[in-house]
C-alpha cells in the first residue's frame, strides 16, 4: 500500500453542507514520500488541495465552491504519485440543502459483447457518459460498473442477446415522474395524461434521448431533440436542443409531434379539441412555480386540480406491510374510532400476513372506496391502484426514502430496501395518490404540493405516574431505536461508558437490533434487549417506566425528516427526554423546560447526564413537563386532520 491511515476529517460522510463553500480536509501517511499532489473532485468541480507535510504525515485541504452543483455531492479524493498516475484515497458523499433525486431516464447504449462460459464481457458506448449499466434477462438483473473505456465483465444473465439499459431506467421497474423538470427539479407537466399520444411520444423521446418530428401550426416541420417543457411567459414552451444550446418556442404554436421521421398530418377539428382539453389540465406556469409554496429544498410533486374525496365513503382499506407503530399512530388511533362511529367499515390488509394474495384479488374497490397505503403497498397493489382510478388513495410516509438511500451509517440492507422501495412503490404512489400524508414538517416541505397533508404523530399511549421517581436508588436510562440509527448511537458510546463507570446507580437499557458495543457490554449496569413486535413492545414499555430517555441524532437529511415520535416515547415511559439539538427536536423541545437539547458532542452529553443523575428534583421536573408537552399533541387534533381530509363533516 502506498498510502495508509487515511482519515477524512471533514466533511463527515453524509453531512449537510450549509454554505456555498465545501471544505475537504484529511490526513494520510505517505511512508515512501511518493505523493506529489492531492486532487479533490466534487461532481464536475476539481482542484488541487494545499498540502502540509510532517515527515511521512501528509495533511491536505481544499475549499470548493459548490453553490452551482447538485445537492448530493459526490467527493472523490486522489493522490498523484511520482511515477505517474493517480491512486484513489477516498470517496464520500455530502449534501447541500436542496437535494433532489436525479431524473431517471433511459440512454441509448451500443454494445459489443461476447459470452464465455458464465460471463459476459464487452464494451458499452454511450454519448451520455454512463458509468453503470444493467444487464437483465426476465426478472434477473445484474448491475455492471464500466471503466473509462466502457469495458465491462459480469455474470451472464442471458443466453441470447444481452439487454442493456441505463441504471434503473426500465420504466416497468422505476416509473419516472415524466422527466419534464426545470433546473430546480420541479415537475412542470402537472395534470398531464401520459396516454395522450403526442405527450407520450415526447416523453418517450425525452427519456431515450431521441429526436422527434415537429409540425407547427404555420405548416413548417423540424426534426428536433426533445429537452423539456418549460414556462414561456404566460404559456408553456417546448424547449429543444439546438446546435449545442437550447431554444424554446410556444407550445401553442406546435400542431403536433411524433417519432422521428414519422409522417405527421395537421390535426382535424376533433384532434384540436382533444389537444385543447388536454392542455387545460396544465396549470399556468406562474401557478406551478409560485402557488405551491415550495421550500428551496423541495421535491415538487405534480400540481393539479385537487381531486375531492368521495361524497359517500362506504369502506376504507388500510394496506400496510404489517402491524407496526406507524399504522396505529397515524391511522388506527385517530381514524378508526371516527369510522366506527359513522358505520364505515375499516378493512386491514397486511402484506406479510396469510391471505394477502387473496385480499389483493378479492378486496372490492370502487369510487366510494378510500385506500390508505402505509409506507408501501407491494407490486400487486401498486399495479392494481395504477390501473383503477376510482379509489381515493392516501399515501402515508413517515420516512424520506430518497434521503435514506444515501444516508451514511444506515445499514446497507436498509439502504438497499429503500432503493427498491423507491422504484417499486414510492415513485408510482407519489403520482397515483390523491393525498400524500407526511408525518413531519420537513417531509411535508420536501414533498410539497397541493395534495400534501401534514399529520404529526399524536400522543396515544398512556403515560405512567411519576411514582418511579420516588426511589432513585437505580436510575434507568434507556435508548429504544431500530438499527437504522447505528451512527446516531455510536457517537455517544464513549460518553455512556464514562457515565456508567462514574455513576454505578445508573443502568443503561438498549432495546434495539444494534449489537452491544464491546466497551458497554462488559459493564454490569448495561443491558441489551432484542427488538420486539409492536404489541409486545407496548406491553414491555408500559411495565418498565424509565427516568431518562435518550434521543441522539446526527444532523443528516434522513434524520431531519423524522417526526417527533421520540418525544412521545419519552412521555409514555414517564422519562425526561434528552435530545440532539437538530431537526425535528430543536424546534419541538424547550431546553431545560420539557427536555434537554444538546450539541452532538460526547463530553457535553456525559456532563449533562451526570448532572441529571445528581439532581433528582430537576430530573422529575423535566419528566413531568415533557409528559405535558406530549399530551398537548392530542389525538383529537389528528382525528380532525382525517376528518377534513376525507370531508367527513
Amino acid at each position: 500500500m502506498l498510502f495508509v491511515d487515511h482519515e477524512l476529517i471533514t466533511p463527515r460522510p453524509g453531512a449537510m453542507i450549509d454554505g456555498p463553500i465545501l471544505v475537504v480536509e484529511g490526513v494520510f501517511r505517505d511512508a515512501g514520500a511518493v505523493a506529489e499532489a492531492v486532487r479533490v473532485s466534487v461532481a464536475q468541480a476539481s482542484l488541487d488541495a494545499a498540502l502540509e507535510r510532517d515527515g511521512a504525515l501528509v495533511r491536505y485541504r481544499a475549499e470548493i465552491n459548490v453553490s452551482h452543483l447538485a445537492c448530493r455531492l459526490r467527493i472523490v479524493i486522489r493522490a498523484s504519485v511520482r511515477e505517474g498516475g493517480e491512486v484513489a484515497l477516498r470517496e464520500a458523499a455530502a449534501w447541500r440543502p436542496g437535494w433532489r433525486p436525479p431524473v431517471r431516464r433511459a440512454a441509448p447504449v451500443s454494445v459489443e459483447a461476447a459470452r464465455t462460459g458464465a460471463t459476459v464481457s464487452g464494451v458499452a458506448r454511450s454519448d451520455e457518459g454512463l458509468t453503470r449499466i444493467e444487464l437483465r434477462s426476465g426478472d434477473r438483473v445484474v448491475e455492471v460498473e464500466l471503466d473509462e473505456g466502457g469495458v465491462f465483465e459480469a455474470e451472464a444473465v442471458a443466453v441470447g442477446p444481452v439487454e442493456l439499459w441505463a441504471h434503473h431506467a426500465d420504466p416497468a421497474r422505476a416509473p419516472t415522474l415524466l422527466g419534464v423538470l426545470d433546473e430546480d427539479g420541479r415537475d412542470l407537466t402537472p395534470g398531464a395524461d401520459p396516454s395522450f399520444a403526442p405527450l407520450e411520444t415526447f416523453t418517450a423521446a425525452l427519456e431515450a434521448g431521441r429526436r422527434l418530428s415537429l409540425l407547427r401550426r404555420d405548416g413548417s416541420r423540424e426534426e428536433a431533440a426533445a429537452y423539456r417543457l418549460t414556462p414561456a411567459g404566460a404559456d408553456w414552451g417546448l424547449t429543444i436542443r439546438d446546435n449545442g444550446g437550447f431554444r424554446t418556442e410556444p407550445l401553442a404554436g406546435v400542431e403536433t409531434f411524433g417519432a422521428s421521421g414519422s409522417p405527421l398530418e395537421p390535426l382535424d377539428a376533433a384532434g384540436r379539441e382533444t389537444l385543447k382539453t388536454h392542455l387545460q389540465g396544465f396549470p399556468e406556469p406562474a401557478q406551478t412555480l409560485a402557488s405551491d409554496d415550495l421550500a428551496p429544498f423541495g421535491v415538487a410533486l405534480p400540481a393539479f386540480r385537487l381531486r375531492p374525496p368521495p361524497a359517500v365513503i362506504d369502506r376504507v382499506v388500510l394496506v400496510r406491510p404489517g402491524p407496526f407503530a406507524t399504522d396505529e399512530l397515524y391511522v388506527l388511533a385517530p381514524l378508526a374510532p371516527e369510522l366506527a362511529a359513522r358505520g364505515i367499515p375499516l378493512e386491514i390488509v397486511s402484506l406479510e400476513a396469510e391471505g394477502a394474495a387473496e385480499a389483493l384479488r378479492e378486496t372490492r374497490l370502487d369510487e366510494r372506496t378510500v385506500v390508505v397505503v402505509s409506507r408501501r403497498a407491494g407490486a400487486g397493489w401498486v399495479a392494481r391502484l395504477a390501473a383503477d382510478p376510482r379509489p381515493f388513495v392516501v399515501y402515508l410516509m413517515d420516512d424520506d426514502p430518497l434521503a435514506a438511500i444515501d444516508a451514511e451509517g444506515v445499514p446497507h440492507r436498509y439502504r438497499r430496501r429503500m432503493i427498491e422501495l423507491t422504484a417499486t412503490d414510492f415513485a408510482p404512489l407519489l403520482r397515483r395518490c390523491d393525498r400524500l400524508m407526511a408525518s413531519s414538517k420537513r417531509l411535508a416541505e420536501t414533498f410539497a404540493s397541493r395534495k400534501t397533508v401534514l399529520l404529526e404523530p399524536p400522543f396515544i399511549r398512556p403515560a405512567p405516574s411519576l411514582a418511579h421517581f420516588d426511589d432513585l436508588s437505580e436510575i434507568r436510562v434507556v435508548y429504544h431505536a431500530t438499527d437504522v440509527h447505528r451512527d446516531d448511537f455510536d457517537f455517544l458510546v464513549p460518553a455512556l461508558e464514562r457515565l456508567l463507570k462514574d455513576r454505578p446507580q445508573v443502568r443503561l437499557e438498549l432495546v434495539s437490533g444494534l449489537p452491544a458495543p464491546g466497551r458497554l457490554a462488559k459493564l454490569s449496569n448495561f443491558e441489551r434487549i432484542k427488538p420486539m413486535e409492536w404489541a409486545q413492545y407496548k406491553a414491555y414499555a408500559a411495565a418498565r417506566p424509565a427516568h431518562v430517555s435518550l434521543a441522539p441524532m446526527l444532523a443528516t437529511p434522513f434524520n431531519a425528516a423524522k417526526s417527533v415520535v421520540k418525544m412521545l416515547d419519552a412521555a409514555s415511559l414517564g422519562a425526561a427526554g434528552v435530545y440532539s439539538r437538530v431537526e425535528p427536536y430543536a424546534e419541538a423541545i424547550r431546553h431545560d423546560v420539557d427536555g434537554l437539547l444538546l450539541e452532538n458532542d460526547p463530553p457535553a452529553w456525559r456532563k449533562a447526564l451526570v448532572a441529571l443523575a445528581d439532581q433528582p428534583k430537576r430530573l422529575r421536573r423535566l419528566a413531568a413537563a415533557g409528559g405535558a408537552a406530549a399530551r398537548a399533541r392530542s389525538l383529537d387534533d389528528a382525528t380532525a386532520v382525517w376528518t377534513r381530509l376525507l370531508a367527513l363533516g
